[in-house]
């Protein structure tokens, strides 16, 4: 059985259809990756500099800490010589009344 011209037309419609289909559902699905793919490079661009900030801040906040690390072990420090200075000034003053106790007589 030959088929004619016309039934294999009528053969490869649907095929033809199908094909068409899939082409602009393939062509559909790209051009929503290429959309995902340019927000996911956006937010990437924005991740980068959002970290690059908080490098910088973090880097100065680094900065800070050993900075007021600083002020307070200096401040330690004065506080300590202070203490000495004021023991030396209460044991001489605890000395002079002591002496001076003794040469009152009582």
């Amino acid at each position: 059985m030959l088929t004619t011209h016309a039934e294999m037309l009528n053969q490869l419609t649907p095929l033809i259809a199908q094909v068409a289909q899939i082409a602009t559902t393939t062509s559909e699905t790209l051009s929503r990756h290429n959309e995902v793919l340019t927000q996911l490079e956006e937010q990437t661009r924005q991740n980068a500099i959002q970290q690059a900030t908080n490098t910088q801040a973090l880097a100065q906040l680094t900065e800070d800490v050993a900075s007021l690390a600083d002020v307070v072990t200096n401040a330690i420090e004065i506080l300590e010589s202070d203490r000495e200075a004021f023991r030396e000034e209460i044991r001489r003053i605890w000395e002079y009344l002591l002496k001076s106790n003794d040469h009152s007589g009582v």
